[in-house]
């Protein structure tokens, strides 16, 4: 489970937290509603260690991160954090393949099976026709669902991701928020999407907003896939 208790952020932080809190049981998925600047960001920076509240915790399988050291927390992260930054961050000069597998090789996991493991995710989230090619040799959309392969490939306990369909077109946009949810509900994996798009995030199990700096709970009008 991956729960923020209590999180405050002020001083330097994008925009401010005021005792946020929130709780996601494995393989639930919840939207993190809410438009630019209101703390979407600042949460999932502190959701994933990349960010230190100045006041209460964040615990991942009942471990606080503030209270690892660098190197445990790094090692946490490359572990049991799957992370989707608004662009795809893939590196230009691998193939798609070559990036999603990174985390298992980081891993020590043998290279034939990180390769078989990269693979299949891909043709899952149908990018397998392009994985061969580098990412300017192929379209947003599979750049962005390559940076989910690339999030999920290792399955961590839990993905943290920041506007993910940034540059998509509607459609596209929720086919890639459904892959994401379904495929990290199969694995068990929890899922915090930040998003400002409320039909998106009426596809996760549950969507709470940010109001001034704190986390309210938001009534769903849709059914969540299955």
């Amino acid at each position: 489970m991956l729960s923020a208790c209590d999180v405050v952020a002020r001083a330097g932080s994008p925009a401010e937290l005021l005792g946020a809190s929130l709780d996601v049981a494995e393989g639930e998925s919840v939207a993190l509603l809410g438009p630019p600047r209101s703390g979407t960001t600042t949460m999932l920076q502190c959701l994933a260690g990349l960010a230190k509240p100045t006041a209460g915790r964040v615990r991942l399988d009942g471990v606080d991160l503030a209270r690892l050291e660098p190197h445990e927390l790094a090692a946490t992260r490359l572990r049991s954090l799957g992370l989707v930054f608004p662009g795809d961050e893939l590196l230009p000069e691998l193939t798609l393949v070559e990036n999603v597998e990174l985390p298992l090789l980081r891993m020590q996991i043998p290279a034939d099976l990180a390769r078989e493991h990269a693979a299949e995710l891909l043709a899952r989230l149908f990018v397998g026709a392009g994985a061969n090619r580098v990412p300017d040799a192929v379209s947003v959309g599979q750049r962005q669902r390559t940076a989910v392969a690339r999030a999920l490939v290792h399955q961590p306990r839990a993905v943290l991701a920041d506007d993910p369909t940034a540059g998509l077109d509607s459609w596209h946009a929720l086919a890639l928020f459904g892959l994401l949810v379904a495929t990290a509900r199969d694995a068990g994996i929890a899922v915090v999407v930040a998003t400002h798009d409320l039909e998106l995030a009426e596809l996760a199990d549950r969507v709470v907003e940010l109001k001034n700096g704190r986390l309210v709970a938001r009534p769903s009008t849709r059914t969540s896939i299955r």
